[in-house]
């Protein structure tokens, strides 16, 4: 059974990896669905190599298709109530009222996530507080196979 404090250590790990649209690689570079993708990975996710492997996670376009986001969120996560979503869960939100960026939540107390964050000032992945430009969290997932 894959352990909450597994899942935060690693995502933690990838914190300064610079931004790269469809990036999947940890200190080269990596976007949201790459920086979800392989802290499941190596933390053993067991449906995880699909992740990189199904062909709507590769080739998409910088503004995510909302409908793609949906389907793999569907597929390769259990959802969780908002309000119940703890350490290691993953984070959706809205940008511009649709469905655009994924984050995971590392403190869940003082609500933190970790996240690759492309606007100019940052273009890495980071660790922040929730802020108010992701403040529509449209859902929570857990990965699959994680202890409660």
């Amino acid at each position: 059974m894959i352990q909450r404090c597994d899942i935060v250590r690693e995502t933690r790990s990838w914190v300064g990896t610079r931004y790269r649209h469809q990036g999947r690689v940890k200190g080269v570079g990596v976007d949201c669905i790459g920086l979800v993708g392989g802290v499941a990975l190596t933390v053993g996710v067991p449906n995880a190599a699909d992740w990189f492997a199904d062909r709507d996670m590769h080739n998409y376009a910088r503004t995510p298709d909302r409908a793609l986001l949906l389907r793999a969120c569907a597929r390769f996560f259990d959802p969780v109530p908002l309000p119940t979503a703890r350490d290691g869960d993953v984070l959706l939100f809205a940008l511009q009222g649709q469905p655009r960026h994924f984050a995971i939540l590392v403190d869940e107390h003082r609500q933190r996530i970790v996240h690759a964050y492309a606007l100019l000032a940052a273009r890495r992945v980071v660790e922040q507080g929730l802020p108010i430009a992701l403040a529509t969290t449209l859902g929570a997932y857990r990965f699959k196979g994680v202890a409660e």
